[in-house]
């Protein structure tokens, strides 16, 4: 965490993480936070930026439907490609992991260690 008022996500919130198969550190900035709506991060690395844009509706069900968008630019010739190789597949095969992830952190108050792409 580098900069969080609460210790948690919030607005204007800059954490990092490494994962070892994606190069070096990457930055993250929540850009836009409305508790129980939505949250949006911006994500960047020596490749690529990802903007994040999760929104979360309550079904009245007991249920919520999340919309989870990334927009991808790529910075270099490297990112350029990997924003050409991002397909709709991995894009969801992404969201699951994350999914997974947080799933997990909310079951347990700690992190899954693992790559989400």
């Amino acid at each position: 965490m580098i900069h969080s008022q609460s210790g948690f996500a919030e607005d204007n919130c800059i954490f990092t993480t490494h994962f070892p198969n994606q190069g070096d550190p990457e930055v993250w900035v929540v850009s836009l936070y409305e508790p129980n709506h939505e949250i949006q991060f911006v994500r960047v690395n020596n490749l690529r930026v990802i903007r994040f844009i999760i929104t979360l509706t309550d079904r009245n069900d007991g249920t919520t439907e999340v919309v989870w968008k990334h927009i991808a630019t790529g910075l270099n010739e490297y990112g350029n490609r990997w924003v050409q190789e991002y397909s709709e597949d991995k894009f969801r095969q992404s969201v699951q992991i994350r999914e997974r992830m947080l799933n997990h952190f909310l079951a347990t108050n700690e992190m899954l260690h693992i790559c989400p792409d």
